[in-house]
């Protein structure tokens, strides 16, 4: 993966992050699911899945440790790579740096929390706000069908007294 790193995505209106805390969640989404023949997370439309679902009361502790993360990740780049935020950087380093967190077991959790939110924003219900376009539908070849096609299908015949004596003995 040589070249220079893509140009952070900004978010018209993050709902939750900061401008600085997206372009890094972002990043790290587009290293967990990068772009190949396939969208990745950056045309699915991920970070902003995650950037709303962080605004709902269930993902508060996530939203907290990410708060805590993101800082860390920023200073370790810097650190390594002139000053330079997470989300600046080239996506090998990127990679570098993910691959240590992903082996670390105190930071276990917080690379675990970043893979299932991708997934979720990647191949999720688009009405949700990631899955853009069903374009993760597209790539495992699912058509959803409409919920009242579904409810449209044949009739369950009626249930006789035998049939209901049956299931309960």
């Amino acid at each position: 993966m040589e070249g220079s790193a893509p140009p952070p995505p900004v978010s018209a209106h993050p709902r939750t992050l900061s401008p600085e805390a997206f372009a890094t969640l972002a990043a790290i989404c587009d290293r967990i699911l990068p772009s190949d023949e396939d969208p990745g997370a950056r045309e699915l439309g991920v970070a902003d899945y995650i950037d709303g679902m962080l605004a709902t009361e269930d993902l508060e502790p996530v939203r907290q440790m990410l708060g805590k993360v993101f800082p860390v990740l920023d200073k370790e780049s810097a650190k390594k790579f002139g000053g330079k935020r997470f989300a600046e950087i080239q996506p090998a380093e990127q990679d570098a740096i993910l691959e240590t967190w992903q082996s670390t077991k105190t930071r276990q959790k917080f690379f675990d929390a970043a893979i299932s939110l991708t997934m979720e924003g990647a191949f999720g219900d688009p009405k949700y706000g990631g899955n853009v376009g069903g374009a993760g539908f597209k790539m495992m070849r699912f058509s959803p069908d409409p919920p009242l096609k579904k409810m449209q299908m044949a009739p369950m015949p009626p249930m006789t007294n035998h049939d209901h004596d049956a299931h309960h003995p």
